[in-house]
């Protein structure tokens, strides 16, 4: 049996080298695009050294020499953003945000058209420490350094601004986890979910701060209070749901001070209490680390509206995550905060050259989900069934209400994973062709997304898959409209 699971390994690692060969051939087919050589498509493209990756031909507006990863490419020493034009967005796929903190902020004052492009849409995907999904059964250690190196590598080449990592009772160390992944890549970030109860906020701030310094500002966090009592006891936190929250208000209270604070800091709260505090090491973004949130009961909203940079929800039909949106917003004008958040979605693309092609592809993931829920007898398993039975979170029951009017909602929005699963995570699916899924994320768009968190159900492929269409569909038509936006106002 040993002999058998390391040649089966092996074959997974050899096929995740293979995915990620093809990400790095895509990155640099599209730099050679972007140069505008001719046949890039064609011809094998060999890789430029990357101390020559610069900006040799500034003063042409239409075509701007930059390779694939938009975010080192626009180092301030490299592109002088006042010749961006944006009749190059058809061409762009890279990480806004990531280019955006690259900057020099002199010149841009007078680049409102390319800071509105920038600022148009983030991408979010998620780091896994092993291949597996609801459809796919894991196999081989809990922890698989190579896989999630190369899963890292490859968000990076498809154009995702950062990706999740997870939290769980079960799981690996998030902070590891992200440590390792930024020693192989340069401009993804890292949101590390954390769970308040855990590790004392006053430790989670020197985490966090150096993290943020040794990844050079690609740190973020994603504060998870808990919805379910039975996994929050794993760990020994048995507050209650309500009580949990206002825990989590604290701890924010405290990260926010220690990363902001340069004089002692003294705290005597209902849950943490300390004295002269000082840390030395702060983040290197400002004011602070970017915190991401989520939750969908009051006390959860309460909690988010007062101290969330970005709130996250998973894709519920355009009614319900309009109306989502807007308990939020009311929530955070109570405390002047109505515009300082934004939302992002979290969501499953299912893609494939026709939209008859995505639902076959579709119902074959609900099948392998079925078949491998009937076969796994695992502790993990057995705990997701109990969940099924009678989910704990505000979240999940939204999730299921929304199952509940069908299997397939608005356009495209498909909800079979999620009556299968509980609704125990992101389990909703947009189904279709890339463009018709770019659609219906730009619909999300319209009524005040601006991020969203895409994973499929075969992790490594389908991340790439998402690079090649996916991504630049939405950051170009996203740009446009923005740009068409500004240009009728300005009139």
């Amino acid at each position: 049996m040993r002999i058998q699971h390391e040649f089966d390994n092996r074959g997974a690692v050899e096929r995740h080298r293979q995915l990620a060969a093809r990400a790095r051939r895509l990155r640099r087919q599209r730099a050679a695009e972007w140069r505008g050589d001719e046949g890039a498509r064609q011809q094998p493209i060999e890789p430029t050294p990357r101390r020559h990756r610069d900006a040799s031909s500034l003063s042409d507006h239409s075509r701007i020499n930059l390779p694939f990863s938009g975010a080192r490419a626009m180092r301030g020493r490299d592109v002088d953003p006042r010749v961006f034009s944006i009749d190059r967005v058809e061409q762009i796929n890279f990480s806004p945000r990531r280019a955006l903190r690259k900057l020099r902020i002199g010149s841009m004052a007078d680049t409102a058209e390319m800071r509105s492009f920038l600022m148009t849409v983030e991408f979010i995907g998620i780091l896994h420490y092993r291949p597996g999904s609801e459809s796919i059964a894991g196999s081989g250690p809990a922890v698989q350094p190579e896989f999630a190196r190369e899963l890292a590598k490859a968000h990076e080449a498809a154009g995702f601004d950062r990706v999740l990592i997870g939290y769980s009772s079960a799981s690996g160390d998030g902070f590891i986890a992200a440590q390792h992944a930024a020693a192989h890549t340069e401009t993804l970030g890292f949101l590390v979910a954390h769970r308040p109860g855990v590790v004392a906020p006053t430790v989670a701030a020197r985490k966090f701060a150096t993290l943020d310094q040794f990844t050079g500002g690609r740190a973020s966090v994603n504060i998870i209070s808990g919805g379910d009592d039975h996994e929050q006891r794993r760990d020994g936190d048995y507050l209650t749901h309500d009580e949990r929250y206002e825990r989590t208000g604290e701890y924010i209270e405290v990260l926010k001070r220690i990363w902001t604070s340069d004089a002692a800091i003294d705290h005597a709260g209902r849950h943490y209490r300390f004295e002269d505090n000082v840390s030395s090491v702060k983040p290197v973004q400002k004011p602070h680390i970017p915190i991401y949130f989520s939750g969908s009961s009051d006390a959860a909203i309460e909690v988010g509206a007062r101290f969330a940079d970005v709130y996250m929800l998973w894709a519920e039909s355009l009614a319900g995550t309009r109306d989502q949106i807007t308990r939020i917003r009311a929530a955070a004008s109570r405390h002047g905060r109505a515009d300082a958040i934004r939302f992002s979605l979290s969501v499953r693309p299912i893609l494939a050259p026709t939209e008859e092609k995505a639902w076959e592809r579709a119902r074959s993931i609900l099948e392998a989900a079925k078949a491998l829920r009937e076969a796994t007898t695992s502790t993990v398993a057995a705990f997701l069934r109990r969940r099924n039975d009678a989910p704990a979170n505000t979240g999940s029951l939204r999730l299921l209400k929304v199952a509940a009017e069908g299997a397939v909602v608005d356009k495209r929005l498909w909800t079979e994973i999620a009556s299968l699963t509980g609704a125990s995570g992101n389990s909703t699916a947009l189904v279709g062709t890339a463009e018709q899924v770019a659609e219906s994320l730009l619909d999300y768009q319209a009524i005040g997304v601006d991020a969203f968190l895409i994973r499929g159900f075969d992790p490594l492929p389908d991340a790439i898959e998402y690079g090649e269409e996916l991504i630049p569909l939405v950051r170009r038509e996203a740009a446009l409209r923005d740009a068409t936006r500004s240009g009728a106002a300005a009139e």
